[in-house]
């Protein structure tokens, strides 16, 4: 994989500007040199993140938020019976709003809404669990994405990869150049991971069960882009 770096013109084009401020950075005469260390890391997804979506309605709020309890508490019972873990269940955008008639703007009721995140360590399992949560009563699946599993991913060891890949891009440009490293002006990171997502469904069925499921991998990698004060070597 080619790696992005700025050399050349910005190396020179910043000479004199450096030289101006000379007394605030000392021996500093000549420019930068602007290097992109990556390292990057495919992992296999051989887990899930789902998420169900829940609505209930009624005539009072009080009515909708006992009824939206109860649903969410039978979603949760029905999917932990497939092993999956109270901990990992998270809760989010809950929201309670008024409803209204479309035509006369007259108060109809109250609706209910809310997301549950369910983490699914083996997706072998994956089908089994959207079919226990749309059966107990979800009225939407919003998304699936495909997942490796927790702690799979070790980001310091590929920050560090990155940094390495970072010095010798340095130390090679600065060679072929004439070069010589006297500093570093800046180091900023940028991460990213890429997660597929290959289903999106606001339909229930059955045949969920023998639904074939393919992972899939994920790509983790850590980005640093180096900014060294360099000169004319001696």
């Amino acid at each position: 994989m080619k790696k992005p770096f700025m050399i050349g013109a910005t190396i020179f084009a910043l000479a004199i500007p450096l030289a101006a401020h000379a007394s605030e950075e000392p021996n500093i005469d000549a420019g930068t040199l602007t290097v992109t260390g990556e390292a990057i890391q495919a992992v296999e997804n051989t887990a899930a993140q789902v998420t169900f979506g829940l609505q209930t309605n009624g005539v009072t709020s009080s009515e909708v938020v006992q009824a939206n309890t109860e649903l969410l508490a039978t979603v949760f019972a029905r999917v932990q019976s497939l092993g999956i873990d109270i901990s990992d269940f998270e809760t989010d955008n809950i929201s309670l709003r008024q409803t209204a008639n479309q035509e006369t703007g007259a108060p109809t009721g109250y609706e209910m809404n809310n997301s549950v995140h369910i983490y699914v360590s083996d997706i072998k399992i994956l089908g089994d669990v959207m079919t226990a949560a749309t059966n107990a009563g979800v009225n939407r699946i919003d998304s699936v994405q495909m997942v490796p599993q927790k702690g799979t991913v070790d980001m310091d060891k590929l920050r560090t990869e990155a940094a390495g890949d970072a010095i010798s891009q340095a130390r090679l440009y600065t060679e072929a150049l004439g070069l010589e490293i006297i500093g570093i002006q800046s180091v900023n990171e940028a991460n990213g991971e890429n997660y597929p997502v290959p289903m999106r469904s606001m339909l229930k069925s059955d045949a969920m069960e023998s639904m074939p499921v393919a992972g899939g991998s994920s790509d983790f990698s850590s980005r640093l882009n180096v900014t060294y004060f360099v000169r004319i070597a001696d």
